[in-house]
């Protein structure tokens, strides 16, 4: 087996767990049905604006990882952390059961829920979704790395040299 291969194998090994976390992510962690008893607490528009940017956040943490291409130890960290995050959020959401409302809803008669996750950190949902966004920012650190590559200004001084030639046609260029 040779290191490419055995990296490129990495990197889908890498791809999948990715993937499988985003989708216990979204299933736990962006639970956007309306809750029976749940009153709105800001305009139904702004709640959607809301869930639209929820959904987007994690299909570009999805692209992120989809274009890793070469991997480090700090990766495989930051995969670890946003491992560590999906299972907080997991436990939180489980821990509320019908207690938790998405943003911007609210019930009539709210419990407080001191069991399961609860009964040790104040707020799991708000830690796991940190841990979650600060593994998704370092992997587009190394997303990063491809894309700077490719926006370098050399790169981009040819790409406006050539748009700007073919706008102006070969009898306007000025030499």
């Amino acid at each position: 087996m040779t290191a490419t291969t055995s990296n490129e194998i990495a990197v889908r090994i890498f791809q999948i767990t990715a993937g499988t976390l985003a989708a216990f992510f979204l299933y736990y962690g962006l639970d956007v049905r309306r809750k029976d008893g749940a009153k709105d607490f800001v305009a139904p528009v702004w709640q959607k604006l809301m869930k639209f940017c929820s959904f987007l956040l994690v299909g570009v943490a999805v692209w992120i990882t989809l274009s890793v291409r070469q991997l480090n130890a700090t990766e495989w960290l930051d995969l670890a952390l946003m491992a560590s995050g999906t299972a907080f959020v997991a436990a939180a959401k489980h821990a509320l059961g019908k207690a938790h409302t998405f943003t911007g809803q609210y019930l009539e008669k709210p419990i407080l829920v001191t069991r399961g996750i609860y009964a040790f950190i104040r707020n799991p949902l708000y830690f796991g979704v940190l841990q979650c966004e600060l593994g998704s920012t370092g992997l587009w650190r190394c997303a990063s790395r491809g894309i700077s590559k490719a926006f370098s200004a050399r790169n981009i001084v040819d790409i406006v040299l050539r748009c700007r030639s073919s706008f102006l046609g070969p009898g306007r260029r000025k030499r």
